[in-house]
């Protein structure tokens, strides 16, 4: 029974280091988008729109995605042994590493949502082609290029996209959160299986 327990213990340090290498990942786009969306409100607020800005601003409609792997805790719960770790520090840290995972599931699907939204509102008032033209190397007139980069925003759509994805600090806590979590837990799970091989 013991050695069952530990390899369920196992495969669930296993998915929860395939889950940190994904939240690492997301972490560090996260942030590299809110530094980004932070410098276009800057050239907004200083009138210094240029030909990067679309490109910069395209970035940020990306969506994030994260999906935990819950094979190895399914299994364990499923199997009758998780009663052999209650009350213990893995049982607390397995219930705070799931709930952070629902959390910030929800987090992303609610962000993603909203500029879901402002990209579809946006596309459907501000037509983007002499800027795509120019970023694909096409030749472009300068006063349409100019007139498309000064439409595109004024649009309150793409504004508030901006507004909202240079404000990250949610998004990048549950992250941090996740991941320290994650850390501990998979430290625990270690120790724990050192510990009864002993």
């Amino acid at each position: 029974e013991s050695a069952e327990l530990n390899d369920y213990l196992l495969k669930i340090s296993e998915n929860i280091s395939e889950d940190l290498i994904v939240a690492e990942a997301n972490l560090d786009r996260r942030n590299r988008v809110a530094d980004l969306s932070k410098k276009i409100i800057k050239y907004l607020v200083n009138d210094q729109i240029d030909s990067l800005a679309l490109p910069n601003t395209v970035a940020i409609f990306v969506d994030f995605q994260f999906t935990s792997r819950k094979g190895g805790f399914q299994s364990l719960t499923n199997s009758g042994y998780i009663g052999k770790i209650k009350r213990s520090r893995i049982d607390s840290l397995l219930f705070q590493y799931y709930y952070n995972v629902d959390d910030l599931i929800r987090e992303e699907t609610s962000f993603n949502g909203y500029m879901e939204a402002m990209e579809a509102s946006s596309n459907a008032t501000v037509p983007i082609l002499p800027m795509a033209k120019q970023y694909y190397g096409y030749v472009t007139d300068s006063l349409e290029l100019s007139k498309a980069n000064s439409d595109y925003f004024a649009n309150v759509a793409v504004q508030n996209a901006i507004i909202r994805s240079s404000g990250q600090t949610q998004m990048v806590s549950k992250y941090e959160s996740l991941i320290a979590t994650g850390r501990l837990l998979h430290k625990e799970i270690q120790n724990f299986i050192k510990h009864s091989d002993d």
